[in-house]
């Protein structure tokens, strides 16, 4: 199957993914990746309406229900049946590896008319509403491109899976990402507790996981989430100063007014950590002092262990 498969089922995901690292070409089709990803998008405005129009005479008499039906080809029926479940889910919150897969649950029924077509995008629908891992593995294993059926695996598997794929690379890191995150994320929710004197050992269980979490939403990319989690727990006694450095970053490329006053408590609290040095140093960046900046740079270098930052 080509990139062309996954445009004309609306699978943005999968697109962006396969363009954004260059697994396909989009030179072929004569637009860029921004144009492809706002054409999905445009078709994808409209859930319901794309759902009515699909209808047969078969689905018709299961208006609720996931049908593969004998009469329609098998791109009508899955543009019909995404559609449905992104209609009904597409305004309920969204899990960060595939949509609202928690939320599906047997809210949906199957029905399977004889003669029905089958494939790998049809076998996608089918393992996604019946939370069935077997079926989304076989659905890998046949379509290796389709990235959203990787996701949807993601969120199924509980142990280690073995696959071999062209993504599978990007699948294991992703995993360990975003299943990292998400064990994170619950704990911070079951273990919610004010960083006081009365309660610092739960504190401060709960405050270094957000230190860690903050920290993979960084380096994942996401700074607007890893500064407002930074900001949460900002000079409290929990904030933990090896991750002073992803902070002082963070203030520093949104040119925040924090930064200084994260600059003197780091100074007056951590005079000697490498973070410290670092983050001084963006500071002095900031009001182009940049001998001082080098000299900071060249500190924190040394201090580093392995270094973070080489200045010649």
């Amino acid at each position: 199957m080509t990139l062309q498969d996954f445009i004309e089922r609306n699978l943005l995901k999968t697109v962006e993914f396969l363009i954004k690292h260059k697994l396909v070409e989009d030179e072929q089709y004569g637009i860029c990746l921004d144009s492809i990803v706002s054409i999905i998008n445009a078709n994808n405005k409209e859930f319901y309406k794309t759902y009515s129009q699909l209808l047969c005479e078969q689905s018709r008499k299961n208006i609720n229900a996931i049908v593969f039906c004998s009469c329609c080809n098998s791109k009508r029926i899955f543009l019909r049946n995404h559609s449905l479940i992104h209609s009904v889910f597409s305004s309920r919150s969204l899990t960060s590896i595939s949509p609202s897969i928690e939320d599906v649950k047997h809210d949906f029924n199957i029905v399977a008319m004889p003669g029905s077509k089958t494939d790998p995008f049809l076998k996608y629908i089918k393992a996604y509403i019946s939370k069935d891992i077997d079926l989304a593995i076989e659905v890998v294993e046949e379509q290796p491109l389709f990235w959203e059926a990787h996701l949807l695996l993601m969120d199924l598997c509980t142990s280690f899976i073995q696959i071999n794929t062209p993504l599978s690379l990007y699948f294991y890191a992703y995993l360990k990402i975003y299943k990292d995150i998400d064990s994170i994320e619950a704990s911070l929710v079951r273990d919610s507790a004010p960083c006081s004197n009365k309660s610092v050992g739960m504190a401060k269980f709960t405050v270094q996981n957000a230190n860690i979490l903050a920290a993979l939403h960084y380096c994942y990319g996401d700074d607007k989430k890893a500064l407002k989690i930074f900001k949460t727990i900002d000079f409290t006694e929990c904030f933990d100063p090896s991750f002073f450095e992803f902070y002082g970053i963070l203030l520093y490329n949104s040119n925040d007014p924090s930064l200084p006053l994260l600059c003197e408590n780091m100074s007056n609290f951590h005079k000697n950590r490498y973070e410290t040095f670092t983050t001084v140093g963006m500071f002095k960046l900031s009001q182009g002092r940049f001998t001082e900046a080098r000299d900071l740079f060249k500190k924190a270098y040394k201090l580093s262990n392995p270094p973070m930052l080489h200045v010649s």
